[in-house]
């Protein structure tokens, strides 16, 4: 694993993401969604947040049916300069940086500003869940005959008697943090056919959240969140080797 630092210059961050969940009021509906939406300054809608639901059924001639059915469940906004976007439900919100990632405290005090806003417009119960993700895409100059094992601290493992390189893999790991009540959830991923000739794009994908019930106007979810940062950063460095560390530094 790599030394623990504070700030990486180069940091290959594609996306960064603040999410805060809640239990809704009675009166908290998609209209106030909307309502929140056309107040926000220095965004444009992008277009509704929609989930689709697919129901399967076999009648007695074995014919299968299907049903479908979609509800809008909120909206999406992006900023003018298209670095920032917003995803405004019901029973939340989530505020994104996309690349070029600037710092931890400018996507803090974006999502403070329309957390804030979000509160005053749709008034929820309680929070139910804080969370902070960051999409990392490793450029790794791998050399012919080099393993995953100079850049990654655990790397997929192949199983001897079968040829050695691997052309794409997902890994998974979900790793709870007892001391602090929360969970990260960890994702190594190459793709397979996706490989450029002068490096290797690995995806480190880490969701680190913590299941909470508090009042939405308290300064909680913001303690919180730097504790999850700390989790997350001891995360991504115990991911990687010092060689992978360095190239972004």
């Amino acid at each position: 694993m790599a030394r623990i630092r504070e700030h990486l210059d180069n940091a290959p961050i594609t996306e960064a993401l603040i999410d805060i969940q809640v239990s809704p009021s009675e009166g908290g509906d998609l209209e106030l969604v909307q309502k929140f939406a056309g107040e926000v300054d220095g965004y444009e809608l992008v277009g509704p947040i929609m989930q689709l639901e697919t129901t399967w059924a076999v009648s007695k001639d074995d014919s299968p049916k299907n049903r479908s059915n979609s509800r809008e469940l909120g909206v999406r906004l992006q900023s003018v300069d298209k670095t920032y976007v917003v995803q405004a439900r019901t029973h939340g919100l989530t505020v994104s940086r996309l690349a070029p990632y600037e710092t931890w405290e400018e996507l803090l005090s974006e999502a403070k500003r329309h957390w804030l806003h979000y509160v005053s417009t749709l008034q929820p119960d309680s929070v139910t869940r804080v969370a902070t993700r960051f999409i990392n895409k490793l450029k790794l100059p791998m050399q012919p005959g080099e393993e995953f094992q100079a850049y990654l601290s655990k790397p997929p493992d192949m199983p001897d008697g079968l040829p050695q390189a691997v052309s794409g893999f997902m890994q998974r790991m979900v790793v709870p943090n007892p001391e602090l009540g929360a969970t990260a959830n960890l994702i190594q991923l190459l793709e397979e056919g996706v490989v450029p000739e002068d490096h290797v794009p690995i995806i480190l994908d880490i969701d680190v959240y913590k299941s909470v019930s508090f009042a939405p106007d308290s300064d909680e979810a913001w303690n919180l969140l730097e504790q999850l940062r700390v989790y997350k950063n001891s995360a991504f460095f115990a991911s990687l080797t010092e060689k992978t560390v360095e190239l972004f530094e």
